[in-house]
């Protein structure tokens, strides 16, 4: 997904409505910048119980696969 936005004279930016209804980002929510080559990486604040959340999802799906290779690689063609 591309899509444009334009930096204000305050260095501010508006991430276009629908990124943030697919982030889920919500007023007020905390982001990081990390600066890639020559270009902008923008993630969310993971809270601690989102990262157990997200790991036990991985680990259940990691449980599924066997020691092969191409099965492990089915897992992130979702």
């Amino acid at each position: 997904m591309s899509l444009e936005s334009t930096l204000d004279d305050k260095g501010r930016i508006i991430i276009p409505a629908s990124i943030r209804a697919k982030m889920n980002l919500k007023p007020g929510e905390k982001l990081f910048f990390h600066l890639i080559s020559n270009s902008i990486i923008i993630k969310p604040e993971i809270s601690p119980e989102k990262f157990i959340e997200d790991s036990e999802i991985l680990r259940q799906q990691l449980s599924k696969v066997k020691r092969d290779p191409l099965e492990f690689t089915k897992l992130f063609d979702e």
